[in-house]
């Protein structure tokens, strides 16, 4: 997933911060891209002010001619990376599994994406047993490992 879409997708849930702001602006650099409030977007440090970021990001979205636009349709693309995040050790599955939960409830609760309904009462989808700790933690990887091999209509 581009970094610009993860931006879109964290905007149109309320849940971008001025790190994933900072993240956004280094990643764009790297990638190529240069504007002196980009520079400066990408160089603030800690402590974080998300107004800071919020002013600096809207400079730069003008420096480079780039506009908002609505993340939802890439909320199934930013699922499946959460998904793959969680099987290379890159985030915890628990708080993986609540993020998954939250943007599924925000869909309308989607037919394909029923066992994190299942999950987020800790229970195994397929067998309905109660699970916690690193049982739970297994089926939430299980499942991860289905969404990725099975895609989302990306």
């Amino acid at each position: 997933m581009s970094p610009w879409k993860k931006l879109l997708v964290l905007r149109s849930r309320g849940a971008l911060t001025s790190q994933n702001i900072v993240d956004w602006a280094y990643a764009e650099l790297l990638a190529g891209r240069d504007t002196p409030n980009l520079r400066i977007l990408a160089g603030l440090r800690a402590p974080l002010d998300l107004w800071e970021a919020e002013h600096y990001l809207e400079a730069t979205l003008d420096d480079l001619v780039w506009q908002w636009e609505d993340g939802t349709p890439f909320w199934n693309e930013y699922i499946l990376e959460i998904a793959r995040e969680v099987l290379s050790g890159l985030r915890s599955p628990i708080l993986a599994s609540r993020e998954i939960y939250s943007i599924y409830s925000d869909m309308g609760f989607p037919g394909e994406l029923v066992n994190w309904y299942h999950i987020s009462d800790g229970l195994d989808p397929d067998t309905h047993e109660q699970l916690d700790g690193w049982r739970l933690e297994a089926v939430i990887r299980r499942e991860c490992q289905r969404m990725v091999a099975d895609g989302l209509n990306e």
